[in-house]
């Protein structure tokens, strides 16, 4: 019982090979097969019978062709020596190749929320694999993947010179990383990268300065910002260094300033926790609240949800705009600028995700995730994500500041009995580098509700 003609075929050579046909690479198959014998049989058994073009193919290179189903093997002396048809009739045959269904030894990558898909060929699908670019990266800030995890028809000499791309690749990360670090050091300014939550910050900066939910749900570890509605002040008090919300007319001002001051704020990567969470998941309609630069929103677009995304800002949502259309993404993503504590989006959504809201000053966040959870249809989810404290390193924490543990969070949502399932609702430690490049740590939470069907 073979499959492979490359990896096979020299010991069979001369020998009668009999192909099973269960999809549309049969023909493909037997083809192939016939370069290492002229006798070559075509068992169509489950697959779909052969085109007048294939047949005309087959004929040409002496293939035969036998219909009806294969109900057994003929083993003589522990060798394959014929193919039993549903009739009774035996044709003789010394190798019967299959086609097999490779499965991606993926699961030390499940706890990372990245998941195998499966892979095609002629329309059948013949295995999976975990979605990466040319480099080996994933979506998933940080992991690489390589061989056939990546590409399940890979050799083992082009596994080899996978790999050797991703390492070249994963060290070229690392030079922007400390590089960027490097510079900010230099700056004085806070620029903090966290591997182990996704990090890939460009602009952590100031930023740190201000709360705002008006980006891309910023927080899985890019900063120790916060994520307000638009109104906010600072969890790391560096007002010297960003004109102050009070300098402008109105929090959509201060925003649009903001963003229109570099040509990118954050890194392009969505939240893990959204991937972790809603990866595998049936895509539908998605509300993603504060969208930035679009991340979050662009993925979800491409796993296939219709997504209206929100944000504060108009400079902002032009750049997400951008970000969808350059990935052939505009017609699945509805942009639309909202200060979510005086107006929020209309409809019911599969999805709603709101990440980091936080603010040290005025902001309903309550009012806000209330909102969120009356626009989640019958059978969707609502997933929230935000800190529960300061970071480590944060020497004098604002005495004022109070972040929601998760179980506050879920009480605040007000959700009335036998109408929601509680699926998560917990804490979470992750490491995450400081300002000045020393190893911290923060605690975030999670709560995930899901709305029972009606």
């Amino acid at each position: 019982m073979l499959h492979c003609p490359y990896c096979h075929g020299w010991e069979v050579r001369d020998q009668p090979v009999g192909i099973l046909a269960t999809g549309p690479l049969a023909v493909h198959q037997a083809l192939m097969w016939r370069q290492w014998s002229d006798d070559v049989t075509l068992f169509l058994h489950t697959a779909p019978e052969p085109d007048d073009e294939e047949y005309e193919q087959l004929a040409a290179r002496g293939v035969g062709v036998i219909d009806g189903e294969v109900a057994g093997l003929e083993v003589t002396g522990d060798r394959l020596t014929g193919v039993t048809l549903a009739g009774g009739r035996v044709i003789p045959c010394r190798a019967l190749v299959v086609a097999p269904r490779f499965t991606a030894r993926a699961g030390v990558l499940t706890g990372l929320g990245l998941h195998a898909t499966p892979q095609e060929m002629a329309g059948q699908v013949v295995g999976s694999r975990i979605v990466s670019d040319p480099s080996g990266a994933t979506e998933i800030p940080g992991v690489w993947v390589a061989g056939n995890v990546a590409e399940l028809t890979e050799t083992v000499i082009g596994s080899a010179a996978a790999g050797l791309r991703a390492a070249a690749a994963i060290n070229a990360d690392l030079i922007a990383e400390e590089t960027r670090a490097a510079v900010a050091a230099r700056r004085g300014i806070s620029s903090p990268t966290d591997h182990d939550h996704g990090e890939r910050d460009l602009a952590h900066r100031d930023l740190a300065n201000h709360g705002h939910e008006h980006h891309e749900h910023a927080d899985h570890g890019r900063s120790d910002h916060d994520h307000a509605h638009g109104r906010g002040t600072s969890m790391t008090d560096h007002s010297h260094e960003t004109p102050s919300v009070e300098e402008f007319g109105s929090m959509e001002e201060f925003w649009d300033d903001r963003y229109g001051r570099s040509d990118r704020i954050w890194s392009g990567n969505p939240n893990v926790v959204l991937v972790r969470e809603v990866t595998g998941t049936p895509p539908g309609r998605a509300l993603d609240l504060g969208s930035g630069e679009g991340a979050d929103a662009v993925w979800l677009a491409r796993q296939g949800w219709r997504v209206t995304g929100t944000d504060i800002s108009g400079v902002a949502l032009g750049r997400a705009a951008e970000h969808a259309a350059a990935e052939g993404l505009a017609d699945r993503i509805d942009w639309q600028r909202h200060d979510l504590g005086e107006s929020f989006p209309e409809g019911t959504y599969d999805l709603v995700s709101a990440q980091f809201l936080h603010s040290y000053g005025e902001m309903p966040r309550e009012k806000i995730l209330r909102s969120a959870a009356s626009a989640v249809a019958p059978g969707g989810v609502l997933l929230i994500v935000g800190h529960s404290g300061f970071p480590s390193w944060e020497e004098n924490p604002h005495p004022d500041v109070h972040f929601p543990t998760p179980e506050e969070v879920l009480e605040s949502l007000d959700l009335p009995d036998g109408k929601w399932e509680v699926q998560i609702c917990e804490e979470h430690d992750r490491s995450q580098t400081s300002p000045d490049g020393r190893p911290g740590h923060r605690t975030d939470n999670t709560v995930k509700v899901r709305r029972l069907p009606e």
